[in-house]
């Protein structure tokens, strides 16, 4: 009986283990408009690295920026609003192992 018992533990032991193991590990990253440029901030460098917008409206050069970057790989996994005219895009993408 008690190796029964130690065997069924192990095993749920090990299942539980194989399940946090198997999580997708993310990068995540802030795109929003910064002044008069777009400023985007990542997990890795959460300091805003500002690009210009040039002549496009802001919401225009904010789509730009995110469609640039998921071809990057990045998802956008939520978006907000501050106030009427602010949107910020929230963004992940799958670590490399």
């Amino acid at each position: 009986m008690k190796i029964n018992s130690l065997i069924l533990t192990i095993g749920l032991s090990l299942f539980a283990l194989s399940g946090l193991l198997a999580q997708d590990k993310y990068e995540y990253a802030t795109v929003r408009v910064k002044g008069l440029k777009i400023g985007v901030a990542t997990s890795a460098n959460p300091t805003y690295q500002l690009f210009d917008i040039g002549k496009d409206d802001f919401d225009v050069a904010l789509i730009k920026k995110v469609e640039e970057m998921s071809q990057q790989g990045w998802e956008i996994y939520n978006t907000t609003s501050v106030g009427a005219s602010e949107n910020i895009y929230f963004l992940r993408k799958k670590k490399n192992p």
